[in-house]
C-alpha cells in the first residue's frame, strides 16, 4: 500500500502533472501506437477516428488519460480497435522498404569493390 503524502503541516500533497498538448490514439489489441494528435482530443466511446492508407477506420473502445513519465508528458490515450488491413498495408510497406534498403546496400557494395587495376602501396591510385 502506498504510503501517504504530505507537507510540513500535516495536509494531504497531491501530485500534480501537466497535460501535454497532443492526443495519442493507440491499437489496444497489438498493443501500438496509431497517431499522435496536435491538441486534446476525447472522442465518445463508439467514435470512428479515419486512418486513411488504407482508407479505413479506427473504432474508439476506451479512452485513459495517462500520467507520464520523465520524457512524455500527462496526455489524452484514446484506444481504438483497428482492422488488420491497415496493419497488412504497413506490412507490405516495411518489405518493400526492406527490399529497397538491401537492394542499395548491395549496389553499394558492388561499386566499392576492388577493381582489376593494380593499387599503388605508394600513393594508393590505381596505375
Amino acid at each position: 500500500m502506498p504510503t501517504r503524502r504530505t507537507n510540513e503541516h500535516g495536509d494531504d500533497v497531491v501530485p500534480t502533472a501537466l497535460l501535454g498538448d497532443f492526443t495519442m490514439v493507440h491499437d489496444r489489441a497489438r498493443n501500438r501506437p496509431v497517431l499522435r494528435l496536435r491538441g486534446q482530443v476525447i472522442l465518445p466511446l463508439g467514435a470512428e477516428v479515419e486512418l486513411g492508407s488504407p482508407d479505413v477506420s479506427a473504432t474508439v473502445i476506451g479512452i485513459r488519460l495517462r500520467t507520464g513519465s520523465p520524457d512524455l508528458p500527462a496526455h489524452v490515450c484514446l484506444e481504438v480497435d483497428v482492422p488488420a488491413e491497415y496493419w497488412d498495408d504497413f506490412a507490405t510497406l516495411g518489405a518493400a522498404i526492406e527490399r529497397h534498403m538491401r537492394a542499395t546496400t548491395l549496389e553499394r557494395r558492388d561499386a566499392s569493390a576492388p577493381s582489376d587495376h593494380v593499387r599503388s602501396p605508394r600513393f594508393g591510385r590505381a596505375e
